[in-house]
């Protein structure tokens, strides 16, 4: 359900199998006119006073209202008595349908917050918007890092652990003796001890210092990410959608699998801020571009960085602001781009728009930056496979 507020073109569609609820709201929209208390009326009608028209359409809404609660009553009935299973009910349908009714139990059980507004014209009327709660975004991220792994095995693509032996935590296949000043008691391998002494000694089974076992940790390098996603006013839609789904599927992978790893979420339009667990949902594209402010942030967030340190820069054009007045945007974005580079940090470019003028933009900032990759996505839904894929690809090719 979370899901799919989040993304409802993923949900089933209305056409699949199941109840149909507009028709079990249409029957009781027959009955709803004669049994609606006329208090009930008035509390949506008292302040139009002559407004007739809009008073003919508030009627028709309170109506259907009244006809929604007793469907949606009608419906929670059936499904304690076990006359409807809940496999029957189509996520789609019931959001179209029952909106309020999701939102008021969603905002109970934490996964959203329902923000609330007066009507400038009309104070008893109450406009509302939902927000994801951390809660939620949790839920979401963990779905879509699942879809991207289920998409990329359909592609051939699998596996994402590195095999370069050394200090780490992860176990392996390779037993060696135990050394006290190389490993710690978590690598101690009882079991595989214990089968030494029992083929050396099988009556006395006499430990020895020279039989106890240790199981070699695997060793992944070290790496700080950011995902440095535009969010400015041309991002809106799909792009925006995409370059959302992949951050926190990336950042699910991190939690998931490289714990040692570290990502930061910026996102910029003509300033960049740092996105932190439960706000990166409530973005909302805005504003102009600052690529150059945009690296700068990003350069400075990984100075003091250890191991490998990589920027996703997700866009779909070239800067139109500059914060420092004495270069042009794009001057401004290659000097960035060219410090960074001294800085040894990697910026990988993904490009949402395959404008031939901004291919040659690309190229320049791959030229001056020195450690550069571009890549143009056509379909930004598909973002989240490549940056999965292309971060795994990464951290096997550096371990």
């Amino acid at each position: 359900m979370i899901y799919g507020l989040f993304n409802p073109d993923d949900v089933e569609s209305s056409e699949e199998t199941g109840l149909n609820f507009e028709s079990i709201i249409e029957e009781f929209m027959k009955n709803a006119e004669e049994n609606i208390p006329e208090e009930y009326m008035q509390e949506w009608l008292g302040e139009l006073e002559g407004n007739w028209v809009y008073r003919s359409w508030i009627r028709d809404y309170a109506k259907r209202e009244r006809a929604r609660d007793a469907a949606w009553r009608n419906i929670i009935e059936k499904i304690e008595k076990g006359e409807i299973s809940p496999r029957d009910l189509q996520v789609k349908q019931l959001l179209k349908n029952f909106p309020r009714k999701i939102l008021e139990r969603l905002a109970e059980d934490g996964f959203i917050d329902l923000k609330w507004e007066r009507h400038l014209m009309h104070p008893k009327v109450y406009l509302g918007h939902a927000e994801f709660t951390t809660q939620s975004e949790k839920l979401i991220a963990k779905r879509l890092l699942d879809e991207a792994f289920a998409n990329l095995e359909k592609l051939g693509f699998g596996g994402h652990e590195t095999m370069k032996f050394g200090t780490g935590v992860s176990p392996s296949n390779v037993i060696s003796e135990y050394d006290e000043f190389q490993h710690s008691f978590d690598n101690l391998d009882i079991q595989e001890t214990l089968l030494g002494v029992s083929v050396r000694d099988p009556e006395e089974m006499d430990m020895k210092d020279d039989d106890f076992r240790a199981r070699i940790p695997l060793h992944r390098s070290v790496s700080t990410n950011i995902i440095l996603m535009d969010i400015s006013g041309s991002m809106y839609g799909d792009k925006y959608k995409g370059c959302v789904m992949a951050a926190l599927a990336l950042r699910q992978l991190l939690e998931d699998e490289y714990k040692e790893d570290k990502l930061h979420i910026v996102a910029y339009n003509d300033e960049p801020s740092l996105a932190v667990s439960g706000q990166i949902l409530k973005l909302r594209p805005h504003g102009q571009t600052d690529i150059g402010r945009a690296l700068d942030f990003c350069t400075q967030l990984l100075s003091k960085a250890e191991g490998n340190r990589n920027i996703f820069l997700l866009t779909d054009s070239e800067p139109t602001v500059s914060y420092n007045r004495d270069q042009s945007p794009i001057e401004n974005m290659y000097r960035a781009a060219y410090i960074a580079g001294k800085e040894n940090i990697r910026l990988n470019i993904v490009m949402l728009d395959r404008n031939p003028a901004l291919k040659t933009i690309c190229e320049n900032m791959a030229k001056l930056n020195g450690y550069t990759k571009i890549v143009y996505v056509e379909n930004p839904l598909n973002l989240k496979e490549f940056i999965i894929k292309a971060y795994i690809d990464s951290r096997r090719q550096t371990a």
